[in-house]
């Protein structure tokens, strides 16, 4: 992952203030996704943060080759 090489873009980044109501932290309520559903995480964040970044990378390879 990383590295310059690639398709170049054009997108304009612009940086802004975040809103006012906007939390620095978020920590989700699961209390309703627990009574409804029965639902509890069962993964612990760092895992389910390492899963995430890799599912993430490896979407990316299919679409690089087809980018060309």
């Amino acid at each position: 992952m990383g590295g310059t090489s690639g398709p170049k873009c054009c997108s304009k980044i612009s940086f802004i203030d975040l809103p006012v109501d906007d939390p620095k932290v978020r920590r989700p309520d699961i209390l309703l996704a627990e009574q409804r559903l029965g639902w509890r995480p069962s993964v612990p964040s760092a895992e389910g943060l390492r899963r995430t970044v890799e599912w993430f990378a490896a979407q990316r390879e299919p679409l690089a080759a087809r980018a060309g």
